[in-house]
């Protein structure tokens, strides 16, 4: 005896929740999130003292060390694309392509230079660059070290780089964790790269938790009735 009839209807509704739910999780984690970062460089004092270093703040900067090692650092500002994707997993940037030459030769000598990145992103709504919906910085710390001199070489194979904390940007959190660190060498530029997105907000993995399982309820249900 089947004391609830099955309604032809049901099945419809369910199906119409299941797309329903997913559809507003899709379009809660999808909704236009667009940004383009720069970059700008700031070296600290040069370790062993005294080191004098002219232009700091800029593209170019020399240092001169204490056994009087003239070093040019170059790569020291950028600018990122305009329509770079913050959801959905978000973006691989490289923001750090420092590039380092010694200009003259002398005793080899080991240093270490502390830096400041100034990480600016801005974050727009749409793909197309216009009014921006907020703009934050990250002050990406960090120290290069190495040896430099003795027949105009440059070894500085070390770069320690420390995490950032998360910033609320046009009302949306945006992380940045750092996955490129690749210090410069004689041959070529080093680099520092990070991985940016929109963290999603904790409705939306609900929303979308709900409607994995809304999905593979209708699924089931529909292999049952088969």
């Amino acid at each position: 005896m089947q004391l609830c009839p099955k309604h032809p209807l049901i099945p419809r509704v369910i199906g119409a929740c299941v797309m329903l739910t997913a559809l507003v999780g899709f379009a809660r984690q999808s909704s236009a999130d667009f940004f383009q970062f720069s970059t700008n460089v700031t070296l600290g004092a040069v370790v062993p003292a005294p080191t004098s270093i002219v232009g700091n703040g800029t593209a170019n900067v020399t240092l001169d060390t204490a056994l009087g090692t003239d070093i040019q650092f170059t790569g020291l500002q950028s600018v990122g694309p305009e329509n770079l994707v913050a959801i959905g997993g978000g973006t691989d940037i490289v923001f750090g392509l420092i590039d380092t030459l010694v200009v003259n030769a002398t005793p080899l000598e080991n240093i270490l230079i502390p830096f400041t990145f100034d990480l600016t992103i801005t974050d727009y709504p749409t793909d197309i660059v216009g009014v921006p919906n907020g703009t934050g910085v990250f002050q990406v710390t960090g120290t290069i070290s190495g040896t430099i001199g003795a027949g105009r070489k440059v070894n500085l194979s070390n770069i320690v780089v420390s995490p950032v904390t998360n910033q609320f940007i046009g009302g949306k959190e945006y992380s940045v964790v750092f996955n490129t660190v690749v210090p410069p060498g004689p041959f070529f530029p080093g680099a520092i790269g990070a991985h940016v997105e929109i963290v999603p907000e904790p409705a939306t993995w609900a929303m979308l938790g709900m409607g994995t399982l809304a999905i593979g309820y209708a699924i089931r249900r529909r292999k049952r009735n088969a």
